[in-house]
């Protein structure tokens, strides 16, 4: 799949309080309740379009912006997740938005738990999936490599560096079931039989070639920020919070969502049996994105 055989949703871009540009990319109902989406890392505002008849059903009015320097938003090279949360909002206000919710999936959802962090006042729910936490957060399940990328980012980040360099260097040639497995052990059908929309493989291999599409500094800079702590206090993160997480998930460890709960002042975790990590956002996000929604109805 490329580019322009992307037949849902529609491109916009939002500009940042330093005149960068925030690419985004918006699905389901032009007329519905907001929510944004934070990608993985590496990710983009493409994999969402997935939900996009399921976001247009539920009239959810669903924002997908590019984070810096992937896909089409400009660099920040010092930018943290209390800076994007600025970006953010700026997308919101561009899309004429004052409340929404904030759904956050792997990499994602730190940033989706600052956004709420920093705009109490704007963000009503947060949900994520398959999200990461913080240094001391559980390891237990996680697969090789993954654990393999957590000590490099956490040890050797200039080693890091190199194989991101490599994997943006093959993105736009990665065959689509290859892109999928990095994210999933589920056959490709399997999960197109859950949604109705573009086939998630290829989906996912444009996805990874978006997130690379500048080169792959600003994967491997959030990367290695991930093993860091966060610019943030969980405790201080008023919004409602749901976290889901598939018990089969080798990318983050399942343990994650219960850990970040108990952190949270207002949060309730769950581990879907027999999901892994993508398979997880694709069993819940109807759920999600309609629980986001529900106070802006």
């Amino acid at each position: 799949m490329d580019f322009d055989d992307l037949t849902v949703g529609s491109e916009a871009a939002a500009t940042a309080a330093d005149g960068r540009t925030i690419s985004y990319r918006e699905y389901g109902d032009p007329e519905g309740a907001p929510v944004i989406f934070h990608h993985g890392t590496p990710g983009s505002r493409i994999l969402p379009a997935a939900f996009h008849e399921t976001a247009r059903e539920a009239s959810v009015r669903l924002l997908a912006p590019d984070r810096p320097g992937q896909g089409r938003s400009d660099r920040a090279p010092d930018a943290d997740a209390l800076d994007w949360a600025d970006d953010a909002a700026a997308v919101a206000d561009d899309a004429g938005v004052d409340r929404f919710g904030v759904l956050g999936f792997s990499g994602g959802g730190r940033f989706a738990l600052a956004c709420a962090h920093e705009y109490p006042e704007r963000v009503t729910r947060v949900a994520t999936v398959a999200a990461d936490g913080p240094p001391g957060a559980p390891t237990d399940g996680v697969g090789l490599q993954n654990r393999l990328l957590d000590v490099l980012a956490r040890r050797a980040p200039p080693l890091l560096r190199v194989l991101f360099a490599l994997q943006a260097r093959t993105a736009d040639g990665t065959d689509p079931e290859d892109a999928l497995a990095l994210l999933t052990d589920a056959e490709p059908d399997a999960l197109d039989r859950r949604f109705d929309g573009p086939p998630i493989a290829q989906l996912v291999a444009l996805d990874l070639r978006e997130a690379f599409r500048q080169g792959h500094g600003a994967v491997s800079r959030e990367f290695c920020a991930s093993v860091r702590e966060w610019p943030f206090d969980l405790g201080d993160v008023e919004a409602p919070v749901r976290l889901r997480h598939g018990d089969d998930d080798q990318n983050v460890s399942p343990a994650t969502a219960e850990y970040l709960a108990a952190r949270l002042p207002d949060a309730e975790a769950a581990v879907l049996p027999d999901e892994d990590h993508l398979s997880a956002l694709v069993a819940c996000h109807d759920a999600a994105l309609s629980w986001l929604v529900e106070p802006l109805q």
